[in-house]
């Protein structure tokens, strides 16, 4: 944790921080000293969370809304910089799209996979670019999964909108790191959340088994 020094006091905005990784990257991030915003459909949940955090001393913020409407984007960052700065590290964790085969969704339904998945990251980034250019600093992270690289039957709307989000990521790593921006994309394997326990609960084989 030495290294993480450097980071106490920096704004961090977490998405999908209601549950699961986003939840434990915020625990995480607040535990080294970061001002922590946490971001989710679900405020009963970061409510929980914050209040929970700040008795430890950590400073938190919530931020309701939907990373999926700009206008919710644009209000999270609004927020942040009202009430401590700019943000420092973003942190993309949002996406569990409806499992099910590839050729069974319409086309409203990949919309919204890909809105939640893909258009979520290119407008959180958005947000955030100005001012991590200006200060000349900052890190990037999003979270995708393990299907991303290696394809998994019935992930087909999070395998093709993730699959956009690397390429996305690794274009614009190239283009920022001029500026002094890390952008990582990680691809977890199996991590007990509850989505995680939804797979497994559905009734079918370990979708990473190999056949």
């Amino acid at each position: 944790m030495q290294g993480c020094k450097r980071w106490a006091g920096r704004i961090a905005l977490v998405t999908g921080a209601s549950g699961g990784i986003g939840e434990g990257i915020a625990r995480a991030l607040a535990g080294i000293g970061m001002k922590v915003a946490i971001a989710a459909r679900r405020r009963e949940r970061l409510d929980a969370l914050a209040a929970e955090l700040g008795q430890s001393g950590a400073q938190m913020l919530v931020c309701a809304g939907d990373v999926g409407k700009e206008t919710d984007v644009l209000a999270m960052f609004a927020a942040i910089k009202r009430h401590w700065d700019d943000v420092d590290v973003l942190v993309n964790n949002d996406g569990a799209p409806p499992l099910g085969a590839i050729d069974g969704f319409d086309d409203n339904t990949w919309q919204k996979a890909i809105e939640q998945n893909l258009f979520s990251v290119i407008r959180m980034v958005r947000s955030a670019l100005p001012h991590m250019r200006q200060s000349g600093s900052g890190s990037i992270l999003n979270i995708s999964a393990i299907s991303a690289i290696q394809p998994i039957a019935g992930f087909g709307l999070s395998v093709a909108s993730w699959s956009g989000l690397m390429g996305y990521a690794k274009t614009l790593s190239l283009e920022i790191a001029k500026d002094g921006i890390n952008v990582n994309t990680i691809c977890p394997g199996y991590i007990d959340t509850d989505r995680l326990q939804k797979v497994f609960n559905s009734g079918g084989e370990d979708p990473l088994k190999v056949r």
